[in-house]
């Protein structure tokens, strides 16, 4: 998310399905902020072998009040020390993911 394209906190649908989206919200104006799908996905439902615990402790944890939580960066992924996404002058900080119910 570039600084340049979220003012004022911009948001960005993810993911709608059916009475739901998944937006990402760019909270730290200044900075680039961008993250795997990967760490947003694991920040939702805790990961691909999350326990019941870890699924609490994620997103879906919040049932069924929604919510947002900041993205939980996995910092040792390959990716976050490539050469490529070390040219993006990114950080890993200042995206929060919000579950968003659509129904009235």
């Amino acid at each position: 998310m570039k600084d340049s394209e979220t003012a004022d906190c911009g948001e960005f649908t993810l993911y709608p399905k059916g009475t739901v989206q998944i937006i990402a919200k760019h909270i730290t104006m200044g900075v680039n902020s961008s993250v795997l799908y990967e760490d947003i996905a694991n920040t939702i439902d805790g990961g691909a072998n999350a326990t019941v615990a870890q699924q609490e402790e994620a997103l879906l944890g919040c049932g069924s009040d929604g919510g947002s939580f900041g993205v939980v960066v996995n910092r040792t992924h390959p990716t976050y020390s490539s050469a490529a996404y070390t040219k993006l002058s990114a950080v890993t900080s200042g995206i929060i993911i919000k579950v968003v119910s659509l129904t009235p």
